[in-house]
């Protein structure tokens, strides 16, 4: 299990956290009956809605997961705000390929490196590199997360992103519909890779993740 207070990772046997010396033991009974709750009841801590996660299946410990799902508002302009960004190192690494290379096979690069750019941008800095956060995001103070609170991983954010193929077609209509009609504000992409995006400030502030998770 992970120590509420510090995260440090301790095993089942450890009656105290080994880094900061928390007791352990409250919080094991916690666990059993939590876990008794949800064999007999399978909905039990499972129902999230918008602007109410008091209650998640966290694999890692927070102190309070009551956190605010990003709006569609916020996430379209985080995205143009991205699109922006990418538009402008295509644009960058393009001018300097230009000089390398003849017109036929200019233009069958320029596909290329957009699209590299393209994913490579949203599945690193969604994923680890960026701590589910990418420029768009850090602007507008929001962050991937995964339905459990814990931050994704490269796996889950190049599947929620090559999903894009299909969330943006009809300029994102297809998105922003499933979006609206999705409990937890998912798309496509969110849904598939079980993530979901949320307000930064309500996570930093209300849930607070062990400094070991890697958030900053």
């Amino acid at each position: 299990m992970y120590c509420p207070k510090c995260g440090k990772e301790s095993t089942e046997d450890d009656n105290f956290c080994i880094s900061c010396g928390e007791e352990l033991s409250s919080y094991k009974n916690m666990e059993n009956l939590h876990n008794i709750n949800v064999k007999s009841n399978p909905d039990y801590g499972n129902k999230i809605s918008k602007g109410d996660m008091s209650h998640s299946h966290s694999r890692k410990p927070v102190e309070n997961s009551e956190i605010q799902l990003a709006s569609l508002g916020s996430r379209i302009a985080a995205y143009i705000i991205d699109t922006v960004l990418v538009f402008v190192l295509v644009v960058l690494v393009l001018s300097v390929l230009a000089m390398y290379f003849t017109d036929d096979s200019y233009n069958l690069l320029a596909y290329l490196v957009y699209a590299l750019v393209f994913f490579g941008y949203f599945i690193l800095l969604e994923g680890p590199l960026g701590k589910g956060r990418t420029i768009g995001k850090r602007t507008l103070k929001l962050r991937v997360v995964k339905k459990d609170q814990s931050m994704i991983g490269y796996g889950a954010s190049f599947g929620r992103n090559i999903l894009r193929l299909i969330d943006g077609l009809f300029f994102y209509i297809i998105g922003m519909i499933l979006i609206s009609d999705s409990d937890l504000n998912q798309r496509l992409g969110d849904r598939a890779a079980d993530t979901i995006v949320i307000k930064e400030n309500d996570y930093e502030n209300k849930s607070r993740p062990p400094t070991s998770l890697g958030y900053s």
